[in-house]
Formats: C-alpha cells, sequence, structure tokens
C-alpha cells in the first residue's frame, strides 16, 4: 500500500512575486499552504518513488526535491539511491509566494533501473563512475567550436536539430578562459556534478543534477553547466529542464534560450567532449580534390567563348567528399585589381596581355570539332572533363603565369573568393598548378 509521509498545513509569511500575477486570478494572499509527498512503496519497497502533489487551492506549484524541479500539479519523481531527500515547496498566488516547510523523505534501497538508460551510461560513464566533459574547441572533428545557434522557430529536438550558425570560438566571444573549464557528472552514490569555471567569479561549484531520459532534458541545483561569461546574462534560466540536443559517449550539446531582449531570440547550443576522447582524438588527414562540376555536358559547352574581364585566378581545392566547391585565391573582383597584384608581384605588361587577350575566340561546335584561339581541335566532356583530340599547345589558354596544357581540362566548381559566396558569369576552367592542391584557370564567357 502507500504511505502519505506528511500532509502540511503551513502559516507563512508572503513574498511579493509579480510572475504570479499574469498567471492567477486576483486573489486574497492563503493564510496556509497544503501539499503532499508521497512514496510509493507499492513500486518501490525502498521508496523510490515519490508522488508530489499540491492540494493549495488556485496556485502554481513549484516543488524543488535536489535533483530537479517541478511545476506539475500532481508528479512523479524517482530517487535511485538510497539516502535521505529533501522536497521544498512553494505556492505561487496572486500577489506572492507561500513557502512551505521543507519535507524529507528517507529512501532505504537503490533502485538503478532509473539510471540504466544509455543516455546516463554516455553521460556519466554508469553507475558508480565519473565522466569528464570539456568545452569542443574545434579541433575533435565536431563543432566550429564551443558556442553553435539555432532557430527556436524550427523544430528543435534530441537529434533532430538544425545548427544555423557554427561561429568558432572568436566569433562567439569564446576565450581561452572560457574554454579552460570542466564539467564532472557521476552516478556514485546520487548523481553529482563538478563544475570547474576559471571563467566566473566562482571558480569551482558543486550540485546535483537530473537527466530526464524521455524528454531529453538536464535540470541542475546549487550548480550551473560551463558557458562563456560574457553571455551569461543574456540566458534567464541555465538550470532547469534546459535541451539537450546530442548525447552520445564522445559528445553533449546543450541548448539554453537566449532572451536579452535587446537581441534576438536563439538557441545558444553548449557543446562539449569528453576529456577521454579529447585525449586520445587523433585528428584525420585531410586530402584535398579538385573540385571539377561534373554535372557540366557538351551541350553546355557548345558555343563561342571568350575571356572574361577577370581572366585568371588560382583555385584551391576543396576537402575530398566535402563537395563545397573550389575557392578563388586572389580576391580580385575587376581587372584593375588584378593588373595592380600581378605586377606588384613582378609580371611585365600585364595589362597590355590581357587586352590582346581579349580578342581571342574560342569556339565549341556541336559536332565535336573546336577551334580554340585559331587552333584547331576536337573535344569530347565526360563529368565536366574536357578531353582533346590533340594535346594543347600553351598557346591556346596563355595569360600571367598560367598556360592550360596536356589533352584534358576541368571546368571547375568555384564558389567562394576566400571566404565569401560566389557564383560565375561563365565558366572556370583550369588544370593543376604542379603538385599543389589548386587549378591555374582562366575564366570564359560564353557570347
Amino acid at each position: 500500500m502507500k504511505k502519505i509521509l506528511s500532509f502540511f498545513a503551513i502559516a507563512i509569511g508572503a513574498m511579493l512575486w509579480v510572475s504570479c500575477q499574469s498567471d492567477l486570478a486576483l486573489e486574497t494572499l492563503p493564510a496556509t499552504a497544503t501539499f503532499q509527498v508521497t512514496q510509493d512503496l507499492t513500486t518501490d519497497p525502498g521508496g523510490n518513488t515519490v508522488i508530489l502533489k499540491n492540494t493549495t487551492p488556485n496556485s502554481i506549484p513549484h516543488f524543488d526535491y535536489g535533483s530537479g524541479t517541478s511545476t506539475s500539479q500532481t508528479d512523479t519523481i524517482h530517487f535511485p539511491f538510497a539516502g535521505k531527500y529533501a522536497i521544498k515547496f512553494y505556492a505561487c498566488v496572486q500577489g506572492g509566494i507561500v513557502q512551505g516547510v521543507t519535507d524529507t523523505v528517507v529512501v532505504t534501497a537503490n533502485n538503478l533501473n532509473y539510471v540504466n538508460d544509455p543516455l546516463w551510461t554516455n553521460l556519466t560513464g554508469g553507475v558508480g563512475k565519473s565522466k569528464v566533459w570539456i568545452p569542443d574547441n574545434g579541433n575533435y572533428g565536431f563543432c566550429a567550436g564551443f558556442m553553435s545557434y539555432a532557430d527556436p522557430s524550427a523544430t528543435q529536438a534530441f537529434e533532430n536539430y538544425t545548427i544555423n550558425w557554427d561561429p568558432g570560438n572568436s566569433n562567439a566571444g569564446a576565450t581561452n578562459t572560457d574554454l579552460s573549464g570542466t564539467m564532472t557528472f557521476d552516478l556514485i552514490g546520487g548523481a553529482h556534478l563538478n563544475v570547474v569555471k576559471p571563467n566566473e567569479p566562482t571558480a569551482s561549484t558543486s550540485g546535483t543534477y537530473f537527466l530526464d531520459a524521455t524528454n531529453h532534458t538536464l535540470s541542475t541545483t546549487d550548480v550551473s553547466i560551463l558557458r562563456i561569461a560574457s553571455l551569461i546574462s543574456g540566458v534567464t534560466n541555465w538550470t532547469n529542464s534546459v535541451k539537450i540536443l546530442e548525447l552520445t559517449a564522445n559528445q553533449l550539446r546543450i541548448a539554453v534560450l537566449r532572451t536579452d531582449p535587446t537581441q534576438n531570440v536563439w538557441y545558444e547550443v553548449y557543446n562539449f567532449v569528453s576529456k577521454a576522447y579529447a585525449d586520445s582524438y587523433v585528428a584525420p588527414a585531410v586530402t584535398y580534390s579538385e573540385p571539377i562540376k561534373t554535372s557540366f555536358t557538351k551541350d553546355d559547352l557548345v558555343g563561342t567563348w571568350k575571356y572574361s574581364l577577370n581572366s585568371e585566378n588560382w583555385v584551391g581545392w576543396e576537402v575530398t567528399g566535402s563537395k563545397k566547391g573550389g575557392s578563388l585565391l586572389n580576391n580580385w573582383t575587376t581587372r584593375a585589381a588584378m593588373v595592380s597584384d600581378l605586377t606588384s608581384w613582378g609580371a611585365s605588361n600585364a595589362a597590355a596581355t590581357f587586352a590582346t587577350a581579349d580578342n581571342n575566340v574560342y569556339t565549341f561546335n556541336s559536332d565535336g570539332t573546336c577551334t580554340l584561339n585559331g587552333i584547331a581541335n576536337s573535344y569530347t566532356v565526360t563529368n565536366g572533363v574536357i578531353s582533346f583530340g590533340t594535346p594543347l599547345t600553351g598557346n591556346e589558354w596563355s595569360l600571367i603565369w598560367i598556360a592550360l596544357s596536356g589533352s584534358k581540362i576541368s571546368v571547375l566548381n568555384v564558389t567562394t573568393i576566400g571566404t565569401t559566396a560566389y557564383k560565375s558569369n561563365g565558366i572556370w576552367i583550369g588544370i593543376q598548378n604542379g603538385t599543389k592542391q589548386e587549378d591555374q584557370a582562366v575564366q570564359l564567357i560564353k557570347q
């Protein structure tokens, strides 16, 4: 049977609480507050299952049971570990808060079924263990840095979320001190959290936590997660049922809602990695590939072409498999800028070279024949690669320190100029620049 531990009729003083006024009808502050705390000994002979019930009329309850809080009129909570647990109660009514006398429940046996979800193991290492988490500094293969942004108007749920901006550490305001903290979650006789915060006035804080493995939220008591110090004041809720977006053995992502009235509302997503993972992480070797525009066909090429005003550049390759496209390595948006840089690097008669090349004509016929600056040839196009019947002499496309030769040239997928998005009005074609992970390339415009 169920055992009712306490039924309080408590006379207390009142404190004004403005937030109550918007939710409750105007009434006289009650002289007493009542609530029930019941241990369900049928479900758990050790008393691990506890039912909380608000019995104060016309009120919003707030239960604080150490490892979490609840504002439900009736709620069922679980204490996995044996021990004594204090339960505090506040009744919010129009005009103020009525605070109850703290009740204590005694749990006589462990019931580890309440912490056997794989997410508990991912967070802590398992029952009787502890796990240290550190900020993701962008060097562990997951995120660009400690904090990301997500749009609260879109779906942002556990393993079903969209990061809108990964700004990296400097753009997010994260300092080296922000990145030097640790969080240690344990399940050693209870659910404890110790946070080392060199970036905050209190450098080390300890408390308890509750992981809601069903709703994928984290609540903490007497302690908050690591955060960027300069952004603390922009968030009002750091501790109560904050969203968990990702929790694996190696990665933890926690979303808190930015409520700063001077800024737009966004989720600030804090990114962590386990220290054990970070300590053993070895970055994979990065390889690069020529960014070929494989969708380019013979039909796209048929026609007459001439040089663009920005007729040459070098194109950096893309990370293999990323399909992000290549990047123009020189930030030339005008011919004048191109000529100026090349001249300063030692090029002779750059302006005259480009002016002469403006007269070059490149004609590709539908029958597979072509004339390249007066030189007859034949061609095919396969997956963005142009193959010539006769190898190029180097005179067909020859500008400043760039000359296309060989029997194949690539149509390049160029998507950025530096870090800025870019789209050509024509096509970039090129060949590898020696052994470098880049192409020497020219830009053509269809006439």
